[in-house]
This record gives structure tokens, sequence and C-alpha cells, in this order.
């Protein structure tokens, strides 16, 4: 967990019962996510995150009659180094400080390479397109129990919006359009049920590794 350094005037003011100057942590705050914001991003290429592999999946097609497989391997989730963030607020408790962040990625591009199988006759292509409006709500807790030594951990972490999907798919021969949109569909519940769940697990680790290393200073010191 991170220390939260408190200085001697900030700590008498919280002893005495005295409000923090809210201006101050607020320019604080901000100071903590553009020095979080920096680490993520550094965390995604020494970790080898961008562009991000994504699970191979493999799911019906849902085409009535008809026996259908369709297969989603090798995927690539690319621009994770767009990640920004959009708001940050602290609310105060009995002794402690809720730290909620959103954070957001704009753009993202994907490549999902698939099989799809039809009543026995198999093609192969590749979905891509965008991934826009991705957002991630971060809650820290600050524990203020012992002032001259405050820390920071991670509260939740949840994916707050999964974005807008667009999906092109290239094939060679073309799809007939009922197993185009069949492909469509699935893809997208891929994304929204495995491919987020896959990214909130690894950015709740990414998060979590951030607030270990990174102080975060308030009074300007």
């Amino acid at each position: 967990m991170t220390r939260l350094l408190l200085p001697l005037f900030l700590l008498g003011a919280l002893g005495s019962g005295h409000a923090l100057p809210r201006p101050r942590l607020q320019a604080d705050l901000n100071g903590y996510m553009d020095k979080m914001i920096a680490y993520l991003k550094e965390y995604l290429n020494t970790h080898d995150m961008n562009p991000y592999l994504m699970p191979n999946v493999t799911r019906s097609l849902n085409l009535l009659l008809l026996s259908s497989e369709l297969d989603l391997y090798s995927g690539l989730l690319y621009q994770l180094d767009t990640i920004q963030s959009e708001a940050a607020s602290m609310d105060y408790g009995n002794q402690t400080a809720l730290i909620t962040a959103d954070l957001g990625f704009n753009e993202l591009k994907y490549e999902y390479p698939f099989r799809a199988s039809v009543d026995g006759l198999a093609v192969r292509g590749l979905a891509h397109g965008v991934l826009d409006d991705l957002k991630v709500r971060v809650e820290l807790n600050a524990d203020l129990a012992n002032l001259t030594d405050v820390h920071v951990s991670l509260q939740d972490l949840v994916i707050s919006h999964t974005g807008t999907l667009t999906v092109l798919l290239n094939v060679d021969g073309g799809l007939l359009d009922f197993v185009a949109d069949a492909v469509s569909s699935v893809l997208t519940g891929v994304f929204k049920d495995i491919v987020m769940a896959e990214v909130q697990k690894e950015a709740k680790v990414a998060v979590q590794s951030a607030i270990r290393d990174i102080d975060f200073n308030v009074g300007g010191h």
C-alpha cells in the first residue's frame, strides 16, 4: 500500500477536526492521478500488454437448426496507452477519505482472427474495428486513523462503461448476411462478457501496483 504523506500543519488540522483546504487537496489529487496515468502507461509497455492479447474463445453462432461454431483466436487490442484520467474526487468520512477516479480510453483498435463453421462449411476471416469510450471507475480508500502513517489501498475497480464496439468482417468470398450478423453478435457478446472481465482483472493488478509504488503527497510536499 502507498503512503499518503501529510505535512505537520495538515496533521494539526485533521486532529483538531478542522476541514482541510479542498482546493489544495484537489490539486494534490490531480497531481497524484497524473502520476498514476504515467505509471500505468509504462506498466502496459513493460508487461507486454500494449497491444493486449485477448483470450481464445469458442462459441455457438445460434443459427437455429444449423450446426454452427465460431472460434476467435490470437486477438489483439491496441492503443491501451490512450488511457486518461477524466475525473477524480475525494469524499471524507470518519478518519477516512474515499478517492473516486474515472479513467477512460478512446478508440481502441482491435483485430480478432476467426474460424466459422456452418453446417459443415468452414470459413476463415478477420474481425476488426474500434472499441470506443471504454471507462473504468477506481475507488481508493485513504485510512486516516494514524495520521503519521496514512495508507491508500484499492477498494474497488470496475468497468463502468463497456464502450461502443464497431465490427468489420474480412472474409475471402464474403459471408451470407445472416451468418455475418451472427458472427458480429457473438463477437460483441464476447467483448462485453469475456474480454472486459479479463481487462478488468488485469487493470486491478496494474492499479494495485501503482498505488503501492506512488506516494500521494498532500500539501505540496
